[in-house]
């Protein structure tokens, strides 16, 4: 017995409460929930987590139907990117030269068209720079630096050196 009432005792007259669990029924629970923690960290070992900032306006959901972002000079980009000069486009994208208002450093901001196959693309771009730049973390390869990205009204924005 356990507290004085047996363990897997139900039914009327139990001395337990209505659905207070037994502590066998406890431990059992703990060790369902430490193997489901264990299978699903087991599971994240196959992915790679990319933590993307997703920056909107508050009580706004960042919706915009354009596939491209509006270009404006002497404007800034999520609060961040003054924007000082168009670079030029590409079949997905657009760059302009920026400063980065944090740092002071001149960037090249690249906008990627509001299209999900465009964006899963750019992601696939970020992985491989964020690979590159950590092999190589005192720049001696001379690889493009990456040093931002993030995803600002529907768009996503990749931010890397001139």
């Amino acid at each position: 017995t356990v507290l004085g009432w047996a363990a897997n005792a139900t039914g009327p007259g139990s001395p337990r409460s209505p659905g207070v669990e037994s502590p066998s029924a406890t431990t059992d629970a703990v060790m369902a929930r430490a193997e489901a923690v264990q299978h699903d960290a087991d599971l994240l070992r196959e992915y790679e987590i990319i933590d993307l900032r997703v920056i909107h306006r508050r009580r706004h959901t960042g919706f915009e139907e354009e596939k491209e972002f509006p270009i404006e000079m002497h404007s800034v980009i999520a609060g961040r990117y003054h924007i000082l000069e168009f670079l030029g486009s590409a079949a997905f994208s657009r760059a302009v030269q920026a400063i980065d208002l944090q740092t002071g450093r001149h960037v090249c901001v690249k906008i990627i068209r509001n299209n999900k196959d465009l964006n899963d693309q750019s992601l696939d771009e970020v992985k491989i720079l964020r690979y590159v730049n950590r092999m190589d973390p005192m720049d001696t390869k001379g690889v493009l630096r990456l040093y931002d990205f993030f995803y600002f009204k529907e768009h996503l924005f990749i931010v890397t050196e001139l």
